[in-house]
């Protein structure tokens, strides 16, 4: 009798961890997304080169680094905010093109593991500054300049507002 009693309250506490592991896996998944407070700037995919960057007009796109399939598309959603201005929620494989102007930014990154993860980067964009990459992190973001197109740039999606 004690046996059965006990196998019974161990499946119990089994199932109610599977139970929450299931919620707090499916409720992690996604961060709400943002509208851009900036007009994007849409080029043909034929004019998105360097050339036609710089002086303020910034690539940002996210993506061109290992994103494993279970977690690519959903972890890797990412709202962006520049001095408290939204300027959207960009995916994996995405990018859009922004006039920021010169001068020193403050931005802001945030998405969802099974928490909130934010991060606060300061970017100085002058004359030659072309390219921003973000990638999401396990506990952070990473935010850098590369000023050089993703190699898979043809794959990506570019976004309108």
């Amino acid at each position: 009798m004690y046996n059965q009693n006990h196998m019974k309250s161990k499946n119990q506490i089994i199932g109610k961890i599977v139970f929450l592991t299931i919620i707090i896996t499916f409720s992690s998944c996604g961060i709400k997304p943002i509208i851009s407070e900036k007009p994007y700037i849409k080029l043909p995919s034929y004019q998105v080169d360097l050339k036609n960057l710089g002086n303020g007009r910034i690539m940002i796109y996210n993506g061109d680094y290992y994103c494993p399939v279970a977690v690519c598309g959903t972890s890797t959603k990412v709202n962006v905010e520049m001095d408290n201005q939204a300027l959207g929620q960009i995916n994996y494989g995405e990018y859009f093109i922004v006039d920021l102007g010169a001068g020193s930014k403050n931005f802001h990154l945030e998405h969802v593991e099974v928490f909130k993860i934010k991060s606060d980067h300061k970017i100085i964009i002058d004359e030659n500054t072309k390219v921003l990459k973000l990638e999401p992190t396990d506990f952070s973001h990473k935010l850098t300049i590369t000023n050089e197109l993703p190699t898979s740039l043809q794959t990506f999606k570019q976004l309108t507002n």
